[in-house]
Formats: structure tokens, C-alpha cells, sequence
């Protein structure tokens, strides 16, 4: 029997081709516990066209909230030529209730624990309509994801070693969807799979790969130790909260194992931001000042700092975009990446602001394509306009060709590394592509029936 997964790319005038990317592993994970007898292929549209095919026994298609408009006309396009659709994913397994009426069955969770019962239930002709995969269970009989089948095209190949997130930032769905409770995989396991990868460069995915406790950071410490003792020789990335840089001889063995890239959720200058309905205790413990050393200590080992933060929070004012182009300069962020606070589903964000009736797209599933880079709600204290307008003014001031270059310049400066020097430039100018394809001029996006904002046109 065929079997067809599909990972859908947004549909914003050739995103999807521009830029790094890194190796999706849910569909690697879902090939890997595919019961035998199965010939599978994995169709992804950051690459390729999806062909709507007939040759399929079933389709399985997986989809972020920025992807699920896409995802659901895949869906309806195959189901119309009578081939059944499983869909899943973390958007999916928010609002299930939503997806049903675009798949014959919906798989919300890690799909993993679930899908050889979906395979099994489809051969025995008797599907449910929904499946919920559990947490897994890391320690033990972890699946290796099948990268053979993903594209070779991907500039970073993906290893996980380590899932959920103790903490409840409001914004975040990664504790609803993954738990609260931080689950690792055992060392050995992950070196052994790092080995077996043929890529130079990796991309450690977990949500912070340090942890949250003094025993993830030994572990994190033995993992770069093993790194460095079997010579794999990649280079890496991952994703960290601001505890990363409190240890600075984790930070010199994560350096010395090949780490280039760190990914750190910044989140704001403001500290009335951190402390307030952003619940980002950790930063907020810490001060604002705690900044200028994580990045004192990631430049004096030669490691790109990737900041990110995040704008529209209800204690911020428009001071917050000047302030924040003072921070990037003195602080020397190699890469900033400032996103707009957006609502997905199933965070604490989305349930507020709906409570408060200031979501200002509700047309669901069609106004999903607009939670991206855009605006979704009602700012405090300044109107939404108002602010639309000034960040989109921080970021062409940001991200000009002369403040890009600058950036890479001092990147080579503390890292005296070409390689990374490219990276950090790369990454710059692919943030500058996603900006430029996601973000509407203000008059663009108050006019016209598809970007209309409702509240706006009713002089609120």
C-alpha cells in the first residue's frame, strides 16, 4: 500500500525558497513507526509542487498555524478525488475540533505513540475519526526519525534530544503540546544517532537544549564532552533560554564540540514585559542587564547569538523600538530576530485576548493565514496601527544592506571565523526575505476584504 505524507509550505510569493532550512522531523518520526509493508513517500512543498495524485492509498499531512490554510485545501483537494487524509500536527491538535471538517481523521499529540494504530485501523478498514497521541517516552525505545525519505536539500540536519518545558510563557504552546515535564533522551543514543548523520551541519531543535535544572546541564555538558571525544567534527546550532550563558565552561565545551549558532529567546528589553503578562520569570530573574553578559560570553567564544524578542506586549509603548535598536548596536545581537506577538492557538495569549475581545481576525480557518508576521490584535496602549507602523519602520532601519553588513563585520571581529561570519549574514538576510514577503505596508493591510481590520473600520 502507498503512503503519502505531505509537509505544506505557506503560501506567501516564494518564502518557502528563500532561506535556511532546517530538516522537519515529524513526518521522519511518523515513516519510522510505519508498520512494514508500506511503500512511503514524503512530498514537501518548500521544494516541490504537490501533485494530487490518485496512486495513494492514504495521505497524511502535518501543518503549523502559519501553514493551515494550505494544509486544508491539500486535504480537500485529495478527499475530492477519493483518496482518505490523516492530518496532525500542533495546529491540529489545538483546535481538532476545526480540522475534522477538512480530514477524514485527526491525530492531535506526538504522533509517534499513535500512528502504527492509525495504520493498523486503516488496513482493518475501521478508522476513527480521532487519535491522541501521549508524551513519549524518551529514556526508552526512542524512534530514530527516517531522514532518508526528507529532502537532501535542507541545510541543516535535525536531532532532538529532548522535549517539554517546565516554564508557561504566555505566548508559547510548547508546554501544552509537549508538557511541562522536561523529557531527555539518553546521551549514548543521541551521540550514536549524531554519528550516523552524513550532514557537517546540524540543528539541535529541542526548545532549550540546556534544560531547566543543575542535572540537564551536566547532561548538556556530557553531550558536548562526547562531541568533542568521538570527533564528529559538526557544526551546530540549537535553542536556549538565557541560563545557556550562566555557565561559562558549558559554554566553552559547547564551542569546542562545534557549536556556532545559539538561538536565545530574548524576548524584550522591558522589564515590565518580562515580569507581566509575557510570564517570562526566568529572564525577568535574572535582569535585563544579565543581556550585555550572555553576549560578553557567547562573542568571547566565538558563537552567533540569534536574539530574539518580541513586540506588542501590553506594558510597551513605541519607545520600546527605539530602545531596542540602542540594545542590538551596543550589544553587538549578531542576528536580531523581532517578531510580532502573535496569538496561536492553545497558548495563554489566544485565550486572553479572546476573552478580551481583541482578536481583530476571527474568520477562522481562512484568517489563520494572517498569523504570521502581521498584527492580529488590539494593541495597549497605542493604537494597532500606530504600532504596525513603527515596527515595520524598526525593521527596515534594522535590516538595511548597511546595518546587515555591519552586523556580519562584527561577527567576524569576535568570532574570526569566515564560516560563521557567512552564517550570521545569511541568517540576516533571510530574516530580511521573510520580512519583506510578511509583513503588508500599513495601507495594504487596513484596505481591502481580505485584510480588513474590522475594529479599525468601526473607529476603535
Amino acid at each position: 500500500m502507498r503512503l503519502l505524507l505531505i509537509n505544506p509550505a505557506p503560501k506567501l510569493s516564494n518564502l518557502s525558497k528563500k532561506g535556511f532550512k532546517i530538516q522537519p522531523l515529524n513526518l521522519a518520526y511518523v515513516v519510522a513507526v510505519t508498520p512494514s509493508g508500506w511503500d512511503i513517500e514524503i512530498a514537501d512543498e518548500n521544494f516541490q509542487e504537490i501533485e494530487i495524485r490518485e496512486d495513494v492509498d492514504l495521505v497524511g499531512i502535518t501543518s503549523m498555524t502559519v501553514t493551515i490554510t494550505r494544509a486544508y485545501e491539500i486535504a480537500s483537494q485529495f478527499r475530492q478525488v477519493g483518496i482518505p487524509v490523516v492530518m496532525g500536527g500542533i495546529h491540529v491538535s489545538m483546535v481538532p475540533e476545526e480540522a475534522l471538517h477538512y480530514a477524514d481523521v485527526v491525530v492531535t499529540g506526538e504522533a509517534e505513540t499513535i500512528w502504527s494504530k492509525v495504520i493498523k485501523d486503516f488496513e482493518k478498514k475501521s478508522l476513527q475519526r480521532v487519535y491522541k497521541g501521549v508524551f513519549a517516552n524518551l529514556e526508552a525505545n526512542h524512534v530514530t526519525p527516517r531522514r532518508d525519505l526528507l529532502s537532501p536539500r535542507y541545510t541543516f540536519a535535525s536531532v532532538q534530544t529532548s522535549r517539554g518545558c517546565p516554564f508557561d510563557c504566555e505566548f508559547c504552546s510548547v508546554s501544552t503540546f509537549n508538557g511541562k515535564i522536561f523529557r531527555q533522551r539518553p546521551v549514548h543514543e543521541v551521540l550514536n544517532e549524531i554519528e550516523g548523520i552524513p550532514n557537517k551541519a546540524i540543528a539541535f531543535i529541542d526548545d532549550n537544549l540546556i534544560g531547566y535544572s543543575n542535572d540537564s546541564k551536566k547532561r548538556a555538558k556530557e553531550l558536548f564532552q562526547g562531541m568533542i571525544k568521538r570527533r564528529l567534527k559538526k557544526k551546530w546550532g540549537c535553542q536556549a533560554s538565557i541560563n545557556f550563558a550562566e555557565d561559562e565552561d558549558l559554554i566553552e565545551l559547547a564551542a569546542e564540540s562545534g557549536c556556532s549558532v545559539v538561538l536565545m529567546g530574548i524576548e524584550s528589553i522591558n522589564p515590565r514585559v518580562l515580569s507581566g503578562h509575557m510570564k517570562k520569570s526566568l529572564n525577568s530573574s535574572k535582569g535585563v542587564d544579565f543581556y550585555y553578559t550572555i553576549l560578553e560570553r557567547l562573542h568571547k567564544y566565538g558563537i552567533i547569538l540569534v536574539g530574539s524578542m518580541v513586540f506588542g506586549n501590553d506594558e510597551e509603548d513605541l519607545s520600546i523600538f527605539s530602545e531596542t535598536t540602542e540594545f542590538i548596536s551596543k550589544g553587538s545581537i549578531d542576528v536580531p530576530w523581532a517578531c510580532i506577538s502573535t496569538p496561536y492557538p492553545g497558548t495563554g495569549l489566544y485565550n486572553r485576548l479572546l476573552t478580551e475581545n481583541r482578536l481583530l481576525f476571527n474568520r477562522y480557518p481562512e484568517d489563520w493565514n494572517k498569523y504570521t508576521a502581521t498584527i492580529t490584535f488590539e494593541t495597549k496602549p497605542c493604537p494597532s496601527e500606530t504600532f504596525y507602523r513603527s515596527y515595520i519602520q524598526f525593521i527596515k532601519k534594522n535590516f538595511s544592506y548597511a546595518n546587515i553588513l555591519l552586523r556580519a563585520f562584527k561577527t567576524f571581529m569576535h568570532s574570526k571565523s569566515f564560516f560563521n561570519t557567512l552564517i550570521s549574514f545569511n541568517f540576516n538576510l533571510s530574516l530580511k526575505n521573510r520580512y519583506k514577503y510578511n509583513l503588508f505596508s500599513p495601507s495594504e493591510f487596513l484596505a481591502g476584504e481580505d485584510c480588513e481590520m474590522k475594529k479599525f473600520s468601526q473607529g476603535k
